[in-house]
């Protein structure tokens, strides 16, 4: 019974991503790459690598514009049982060296390891960097009382070495979340840290999911690095 139930979950979360399907191959991958790399204890690069496989996939759809996206599962497919060849590099890794007088586009996963004199970071609210387990988490279905993926995964660890990792007194959910939580900071830190000499930290007022607008709260981690300062420089 709990196997039958499990398994309606992930079947509810599957259905969840078929509303993506319309999307560019680009905003699709991205889209799953946030969905399946946002939370648990991910390897670093995993986000970086969503994005390189993005614009993989977007240069093989402009070559051949007949390709669908069966088409371009199988050539994923290729690369996953290494009968294709698909280079992954960061920018540290390829040898980039900020250039004075340009401006440099990076994830906070791919800039790890550089610095630049200014840093502008965006997003910075608390969709991105949740302040507490009430707040919005991509993935949680209402219907089912939690992140049916986090409960599956959870339930998985079990089974394979008798340890779901889950913090104590928490769901898979929640521990999920937390986990999210602790990446993001984490990455904020990385962000933060690339800055010789000046930081900008935005966000935006409103941002849109799924076609729908939603107000963007404030990361309450800003008023903490706010009030850090005032009491560290007066």
């Amino acid at each position: 019974a709990e196997d039958v139930s499990a398994m309606a979950r992930f079947a509810q979360f599957v259905a969840q991503l078929f509303v993506l399907r319309p999307l560019p191959i680009d905003d699709l991958t991205l889209a799953l790459g946030d969905e399946l790399f946002a939370w648990g204890e991910i390897h670093e690069g995993d986000l970086s690598i969503a994005y390189q496989i993005a614009t993989y996939l977007r240069n093989q759809r402009d070559a051949q514009p007949d390709l669908r996206l069966p088409e371009l599962a199988a050539a994923l497919g290729e690369v996953a049982t290494g009968r294709r060849s698909f280079p992954i590099a960061s920018q540290a890794d390829a040898g980039y060296e900020p250039q004075p007088g340009r401006i440099a586009l990076s994830t906070q996963h791919s800039a790890k390891g550089l610095e630049w004199d200014v840093v502008f970071m965006v997003g910075v609210d608390g969709g991105w960097v949740p302040g507490t387990l009430d707040a919005y988490f991509m993935g949680v279905s209402e219907l089912l009382g939690g992140d049916p993926t986090a409960e599956a995964v959870a339930q998985l660890r079990y089974l394979m070495a008798e340890d779901a990792g889950i913090y104590d007194g928490r769901s898979a959910t929640e521990s999920a979340h937390i986990d999210i939580i602790s990446e993001r900071l984490r990455l904020l830190y990385v962000g933060i840290t690339r800055a010789r000499r000046i930081l900008h930290l935005s966000r935006s007022r409103t941002t849109r999911s799924y076609n729908k607008e939603r107000d963007a709260e404030p990361a309450t981690v800003t008023a903490v690095l706010y009030h850090y300062l005032k009491e560290t420089r007066g």
